[in-house]
């Protein structure tokens, strides 16, 4: 009996520091904690942007265009209804940690990036990416800026199924006249004819 009593609070404790280590209540790779918080996560998912959990996502590698995005939620109330794009999204270098290079950009170049931290969950075909973006919004004083932007769906021949769009404002440097969002704010979009479709990038 004394062995069993011995064992029962040393697996208990294990438990413990296993849950403590995650962090997590969405089953993401460990990275995604680094850019985003589980309380973000939830604003975003509670407003419509799905949230594929897992670890074993599909490969999603390629150039994908998004034609028809409409702004479906924002947080400030300013966007809701507006179009945005087209976006092109070249997704490359998936491994199996998860990790993925991923960029953006419009047609006509007026807006693009790359993403610094890219991170990929999900099972079947369905998946999430996770991108952290920084930038510099010109101006006086000029504004730093950190955004997590969120992209699901469903991989498929012709593209993408069923994509959503999500951004949230995750940190910004003084901003006196308010020129940007608020931090914690955020928009959704979604692909109004639920296919990013396959592509080729714009030159």
């Amino acid at each position: 009996m004394k062995k069993y009593l011995f064992i029962i609070p040393v697996v208990f404790l294990s438990l413990l520091l296993f849950n403590c280590e995650t962090g997590s209540k969405y089953d993401l790779p460990s990275q995604v904690q680094d850019i985003i918080t589980d309380e973000q996560l939830d604003q975003l998912k509670e407003n419509g942007l799905a949230i594929n959990e897992g670890l074993n996502p599909p490969n999603i590698e390629g150039i994908y265009v998004g034609d028809s995005l409409i702004c479906t939620y924002d947080s400030d109330g300013d966007w809701e209804g507006r179009t945005a794009g087209p976006y092109y999204y070249r997704i490359e270098n998936q491994t199996v940690q998860n990790t993925v290079t991923f960029s953006y950009r419009t047609g006509s170049g007026s807006d693009e990036a790359l993403g610094k931290g890219s991170f990929i969950s999900g099972s079947d075909q369905n998946f999430t990416l996770f991108v952290e973006v920084e930038g510099t919004s010109q101006g006086d004083p000029d504004i730093n800026y950190k955004q997590v932007k969120v992209y699901s769906g469903t991989f498929t021949t012709e593209g993408i199924a069923y994509w959503l769009y999500g951004f949230i404002l995750t940190y910004k440097s003084d901003d006196p006249e308010g020129r940007w969002m608020d931090v914690n704010d955020f928009r959704i979009f979604d692909e109004q004819d639920d296919l990013a479709s396959n592509a080729t990038w714009p030159e």
